[in-house]
């Protein structure tokens, strides 16, 4: 594991004391290490949601090539038909 000197603001200073005087971490460095890690986490969460996006976006590319695309001239009118669908399917559940 490699070593790396960390200046913090003082609001983020303080906050890691806090942390530490109040047991929640044994040390500054645990409370450093578990920021890094949700961080991490976070990053990860984002790469795959943007690696699906960009899936999804290919197959639509996809099937526009194919003549599978649907042409929307008014996008307002487009919008309020699939409200009007998504109501009418609630609407038939809860009956």
């Amino acid at each position: 594991m490699s070593a790396h000197a960390v200046q913090l603001p003082d609001d983020l200073d303080a906050f890691v004391r806090a942390q530490v005087e109040a047991g929640s971490y044994a040390s500054p460095d645990e409370v450093i290490l578990a920021g890094v890690r949700r961080f991490k986490a976070q990053a990860e969460d984002e790469a795959q949601r943007l690696a699906r996006f960009h899936e999804a976006v290919q197959i639509g590319l996809d099937q526009i090539e194919r003549g599978e695309g649907l042409e929307v001239t008014d996008i307002r009118a487009f919008i309020s038909e699939i409200e009007a669908e998504v109501e009418a399917e609630f609407a038939d559940r809860a009956a």
